[in-house]
């Protein structure tokens, strides 16, 4: 894997076998598939060498795609260039990109003033250092649309304007896939009049679309053109595969109900990119790619690895919309809490309900998001993890605590 790359940690299923030789038998040994999830985050090593500013896009639009593997075609690379009739989405599909980590993706507008990709993008893998948000910019290479930072940007507060499945995706099984999407307000309406329709449908009827012909994606991928969008079709997708992938499971993946397996050619940078279909109602974003399952066969002597088969692709992985589909409209509604003042004052009144253990600085913390995510969720109010002024409020007013004790956990018990 290249800089840049999610570090893919490998979970393992054993069972016994004995290994022979020509002449005599070996030791028992150990045979085990190893699962991994890679996550497509790739730089180009010429543009991301730019201070943040307006050449960083510049870059991004002139410079090269540099050498770089496929990470997942089956069968013939049937990318291509747009057609001509989906022209438009040049306007409506970008790259989100950190020069300091070297990290690009895919994203795609939703609303005038957000955008969706995957939420590893921004949080990288659990384990990894979170850059701070206000380093991400957003662009759409070959057009004229400006580069559009993320709100909250220059007031150091870009972190509470991400709504997120998952600030961390595990690369362990089960792999928490469906939680790996992401929404992101921009500082400025930079998508205005080019946000695609997002359709909240289950696997099972993406499948249903992609078996009609109608399911399609649209990437940016390292190894294709310079910096153009990349199309790919025909792609099947569904919770399972036939001739290429299983159903998915719970052993593989957690939450594999919101989980769709896909076909759609995938290459670096094309995390963070829209599954489609092509609806009466215009364009509609199904699912949000986020990565490559791969699985090899290993053999073990003695608790030494001694063989290990070449990865082999099994499936793409995307995110079903139904997962965040129902939180777009709340979040393009939501007054988000700016001032390091107001934070504070809700970090105290959640600690006051023994939700919050942390400092109260004023920061947007995994730690303070995590208790109003656990605070909505035992007053029956959907759970979105924002810090939100109608929250402020709620918990500043004289029902407060309108959840069942047994419902509210205190922080740190997740």
């Amino acid at each position: 894997m290249s800089e840049g790359d999610a570090k893919a940690i490998v979970g393992m299923s054993h069972v016994t076998e004995t290994a022979t030789t020509r002449k005599h038998k070996l030791r028992m040994a150990v045979i085990g598939l190893a699962s991994v999830l890679l996550a497509a985050l790739f730089a180009p090593p010429h543009a991301l060498a730019l201070p943040a500013s307006h050449r960083a896009a510049m870059a991004l639009r002139m410079g090269g795609p540099g050498t770089a593997s496929k990470i997942a075609v089956f069968g013939t690379d049937n990318r291509s260039k747009l057609p001509r009739h989906l022209e438009a989405l040049r306007g409506s599909i970008g790259l989100i990109y950190n020069e300091r980590t070297r990290t690009v993706c895919s994203a795609f507008c939703v609303a005038d003033d957000m955008i969706g990709t995957a939420s590893h993008c921004v949080y990288r893998t659990r384990g990894e250092t979170v850059p701070p948000p206000e380093e991400f910019y957003f662009s759409r290479p070959g057009t004229r649309h400006p580069i559009a930072r993320f709100a909250g940007a220059t007031s150091r507060s870009a972190a509470q304007h991400i709504l997120a499945g998952t600030m961390g995706i595990s690369t362990k099984p089960p792999i928490d896939a469906a939680r790996d999407w992401a929404l992101i307000k921009l500082q400025g309406p930079a998508c205005r009049g080019q946000a695609l329709g997002v359709m909240a449908i289950t696997p099972d009827e993406v499948e249903r679309e992609a078996k009609a012909g109608r399911l399609f994606q649209t990437a940016f991928h390292r190894d294709f053109g310079r910096w153009s969008l990349a199309y790919s079709e025909p792609c099947m997708a569904g919770r399972r595969i036939d001739g290429v992938a299983g159903p998915v499971t719970e052993r593989d993946f957690a939450d594999p109900l919101n989980l769709v397996l896909h076909t759609c050619d995938t290459g670096g940078a094309s995390s963070g990119s829209p599954l489609l279909i092509e609806a009466a109602g215009g364009l509609q974003v199904v699912a949000i790619n986020v990565g490559t399952f791969v699985q090899s066969r290993v053999m073990i002597e003695q608790g030494v690895v001694v063989r290990r088969t070449p990865a082999a692709p099994v499936a793409n992985t995307a995110v079903s919309t139904v997962a965040f589909a129902g939180r777009l409209e709340a979040f393009r509604a939501a007054s988000i809490l700016n001032s390091p003042g107001d934070l504070r004052e809700l970090q105290r009144l959640l600690a006051a309900l023994h939700l919050f253990g942390g400092p109260f600085d004023g920061q947007f913390s995994a730690g303070t998001r995590a208790a109003i995510e656990i605070y909505e969720g035992g007053a029956g109010l959907p759970v979105t993890g924002l810090p939100t002024r109608a929250l402020l409020e709620k918990l500043q007013g004289p029902d407060a605590v309108t959840a069942s004790p047994s419902r509210l956990r205190p922080s740190g018990s997740r």
